[in-house]
């Protein structure tokens, strides 16, 4: 879900299997790039908060049933 990851992940085709197994192949053997990806998701997570959440998903509940 690139909406929700940006660059804090890789992307691969789930319906082709080689693409599967040669981003796992990346992640497994490349150190700098796991590093790469661990530090841009903790700053992504950042983005995103439960109570925030909560208090959106509340207005629309309220716009829809109000």
């Amino acid at each position: 879900m690139p909406e929700i990851c940006a660059n804090a992940a890789l992307y691969f085709d789930p319906y082709k299997e080689m693409e599967i197994a040669e981003t796992n192949r990346l992640l497994i053997s490349d150190s700098e790039l796991r590093d790469q990806l661990r530090k841009a998701s903790f700053k992504r997570s950042k983005f995103f908060d439960w109570n925030k959440t909560a208090l959106e998903t509340l207005d629309v509940m309220k716009k829809i049933y109000l």
